[in-house]
């Protein structure tokens, strides 16, 4: 049995727009031209068009949407959307706070930042999150005694406010929104344009994808059993932080399980498909291989990579790089230990693969891209 078991880096392959720093900017330069006075003067437009005086000034998103140029000209925005997304952009306090810390290298990033203000309300220790305070404050238009109260409530060790984590459930939603804007509703017209001859992508019986967009089933086929582990656009999604010693010892502290992604995953019910997955992987005589693509195998998805790995006889993973091969080591040596990381790869439980070139092609041209 084949399984293909995809990340972020999948959509990065094929150069979407899916970094964490292609939406935070974006993101930040659409706040930035956009006030809600102008909503109403929205005509007809496309992905490019809206991009394009950003793209001039930035290169990566310039090469992003040169990619594609034609499809993305015939991406129209839905205005409902649009004016949803920039609506919430102008008054999210988790998204402005981001913004302040301009540490975009990458999704897990966003974790490790969401981690960190859960972290000050843990310790009882403000200052490191003065401006996040701040934008909740300046949002609900709290007074200073209102205020001081909110915050003792949320360093007091009880439930963990509501107000932050209802900015916290909009947040989700603008990233949603950005994904569905700017990249799935653009995948149509992408497979309308270009062919993909990665063939060795092919042929799965199962894809298990971290990723929220289509990217698969639009670019490749639908054949394949997808399993969306950590939800999709039109569905809740798994937007969260990993475990730590609070989960992990049984301390009675519940006040930010909401933001653990194992959490979310039992009551977005987004483990339910990987039961189907589960049984064929066990019912089968044949070798059980998996194919990574994309992946960080960063620490924080430790709980589900040591239930996915665990149910393969040969787990291969693609790297585009050295400093890729080099991060994948260093990570699963957190997940796994060294003298068990020793032994898969030993044994050949585990092989790394040089990830090869993404062979692509315009509809109807004879020169590949």
């Amino acid at each position: 049995m084949k399984v293909l078991m995809l990340g972020n880096g999948f959509d990065l392959y094929h150069n979407l727009l899916t970094h964490y720093n292609d939406f935070m900017t974006i993101a930040e330069y659409l706040s930035k031209k956009y006030n809600i006075i102008f909503y109403e003067e929205f005509n007809e437009i496309n992905i490019y068009s809206e991009l394009d005086d950003l793209s001039k000034t930035n290169k990566v998103i310039r090469e992003k949407l040169l990619t594609y140029e034609d499809a993305y000209k015939e991406t129209k925005i839905n205005i409902d959307e649009y004016v949803r997304f920039l609506d919430k952009l102008h008054s999210n306090c988790w998204f402005k706070y981001f913004i302040d810390v301009k540490n975009r290298n990458g999704w897990v990033a966003l974790e490790n930042q969401v981690a960190e203000v859960l972290r000050e309300f843990r310790q009882s220790n403000p200052r490191g999150i003065d401006r996040f305070l701040d934008a909740i404050k300046e949002k609900y238009n709290f007074n200073d005694a209102f205020f001081k109260h909110i915050k003792n409530y949320s360093f007091a060790g009880e439930e963990y406010d509501n107000y932050i984590f209802e900015e916290y459930n909009d947040f989700i939603e603008i990233l949603k929104l950005y994904l569905k804007i700017f990249v799935d509703n653009a995948l149509p017209q992408i497979s309308n344009h270009y062919v993909f001859n990665n063939n060795y992508l092919k042929n799965n019986d199962f894809v298990l994808t971290f990723n929220y967009t289509n990217t698969y089933e639009e670019l490749y086929d639908t054949e394949s059993y997808i399993i969306h582990i950590h939800g999709r656009l039109d569905e809740a999604i798994v937007l969260g932080v990993n475990s730590d010693e609070y989960d992990n010892a049984g301390i009675n502290d519940n006040r930010f399980i909401k933001y653990k992604k194992y959490y979310q995953r039992i009551t977005k019910r987004t483990l339910d498909a990987l039961v189907t997955l589960f049984t064929d992987v066990n019912s089968t005589t044949e070798h059980n291989s998996l194919f990574i693509i994309g992946h960080s195998l960063d620490v924080s998805d430790k709980d589900i990579i040591t239930v996915i790995f665990g149910m393969f006889d040969i787990i291969k993973i693609y790297f585009h790089d050295d400093s890729a091969l080099d991060s994948y080591v260093k990570n699963l040596k957190l997940i796994f230990g060294a003298e068990e990381l020793s032994k898969m790869t030993f044994s050949q439980k585990i092989i790394f693969c040089k990830l090869l070139p993404n062979k692509y092609k315009k509809v109807n041209a004879n020169d590949q891209l």
